[in-house]
């Protein structure tokens, strides 16, 4: 890990709170199964320069195998992790009710920011639209720093939630590649990859595809 990351969510620090909330998701994009947002607090305490030795950036840039290593030596320095699920029966139920994706993906952010929030503390959030940050009820109460405009985060913290938002989600899909084989879900995670597709235009859908995402219903015609 770069050592401007650490040093990014550090300052915060200098400028009064007792600590930081990186929060990042996986599975917004994807076509089957569910949204997983991972909270983390890191300590940021620390001396010497591990941290800085684990590969970890975007979990979007690293492999899987990557990830999976990058798990058990991070453990260490987190002081505290949740994760927030809003699972497909759950997805599909609210965008009946009318709700877009944005609130789903926030209500997944809640879950996991209210499980290990404390009293002055800052919540990194990646994200480029303005209503894109965290459910109304909770900034109430929060002090939210929305990060926008970069390609790759500049914070450790939120790095280090999206390796295990992503590794999480990666085993539920290996867990449902057992119950759907078909959908070849250990491999493309539950993305509307061509083989995926293919699938579902043969085989129909399952009660975890989200029914509303335009290339499911045509193929599930």
């Amino acid at each position: 890990m770069e050592k401007k990351l650490i040093e990014y969510d550090r300052c915060f620090l200098k400028e009064g709170v007792d600590g930081i909330i990186g929060v990042d998701d996986v599975g917004l994009g994807c076509v089957f199964g569910s949204i997983v947002t991972c909270a983390v607090i890191l300590d940021l305490t620390f001396e010497g320069t591990e941290l800085e030795k684990i590969h970890v950036a975007d979990s979007k840039s690293l492999t899987r195998s990557e990830r999976e290593r990058a798990i058990p030596r991070l453990e260490k320095f987190i002081k505290a992790k949740a994760f927030g699920i809003v699972d497909a029966t759950e997805l599909n139920s609210l965008k009946l009710s009318g709700m877009n994706l944005d609130v789903m993906a926030k209500l997944a952010r809640e879950r996991a920011v209210k499980k290990i929030y404390q009293t002055n503390y800052v919540v990194l959030v990646d994200g480029i639209r303005d209503s894109y940050v965290i459910n109304k009820t909770l900034v109430d109460t929060v002090k939210v720093k929305k990060i926008t405009g970069t390609d790759e985060t500049p914070s450790a913290s939120i790095a280090v939630a999206s390796v295990f938002a992503k590794v999480y989600r990666d085993s539920l899909m290996k867990m449902y590649h057992k119950m759907f084989p078909e959908y070849n879900l250990e491999e493309g995670m539950g993305y509307g990859t061509p083989e995926h597709l293919r699938a579902v235009k043969k085989y129909g859908i399952t009660p975890l595809h989200r029914f509303w995402y335009k290339n499911i219903r045509e193929y599930a015609k």
